[in-house]
């Protein structure tokens, strides 16, 4: 929680002493506590690498070790870290942000310019983030305040779903978006047609 505060401390004072300017070509991928290349977030940031010439993506990974570690699989200038005021302003000039779990960065009204899509890691077989017995009053408002109110979109399955992420994280429905996963889209790329005909 100190690093979330920390950053968020960083990044709000540097967002109000600098007026960034977005770049909708750069695009900010990130997933579990920026510390983890996992979940959709990872194999939608390697098809834009991979596919998406006119977009610069990076993903953020503060763990030093496996940041040198997917920059040497993936290309230097990839992997970013928001530890740093460099990092910050990195994230704060993407004009699209991409995330599996949380955000890059810890702040309020990055969604004002900026596209911010949570493309979640799975579908909601237990009961998630605002609807999670467990959670205080005081962590569904830090919730709401540093993760719902700064969403674009959040993606879903199945439009069965809509109504368990709309009220999961305190969003309009019409923020939910049935697009499927990444994740998933790998899986269904690589399987011999046939065998899905079957």
């Amino acid at each position: 929680m100190k690093d979330k505060l920390v950053n968020f401390t960083k990044t709000m004072i540097f967002s109000h002493l600098f007026n960034q300017k977005l770049n909708n070509k750069v695009w900010v991928f990130s997933s579990t506590n920026n510390e983890e290349f996992n979940y959709n977030s990872k194999y939608l940031f390697i098809y834009v690498l991979e596919n998406e010439k006119d977009i610069t993506p990076y993903y953020v990974i503060n763990d030093d070790n496996e940041r040198e570690r997917l920059k040497r699989k993936y290309g230097e200038s990839f992997f970013i870290e928001t530890k740093t005021l460099e990092g910050i302003k990195t994230v704060l000039s993407a004009g699209v942000w991409f995330t599996s779990a949380g955000l890059p960065l810890y702040g309020t009204k990055f969604n004002n310019n900026r596209q911010i899509i949570n493309l979640w890691h799975g579908v909601p077989l237990k009961k998630i983030a605002l609807l999670e017995n467990n959670y205080s009053k005081l962590k569904k408002i830090y919730f709401k305040t540093i993760f719902s109110k700064n969403y674009s979109y959040i993606l879903t399955t199945s439009k069965n779903l809509i109504n368990i992420m709309k009220d999961s994280f305190g969003v309009d429905e019409r923020k939910v978006k049935v697009w499927g996963q990444p994740r998933n889209d790998v899986i269904f790329k690589n399987v011999n047609k046939d065998i899905l005909e079957s």
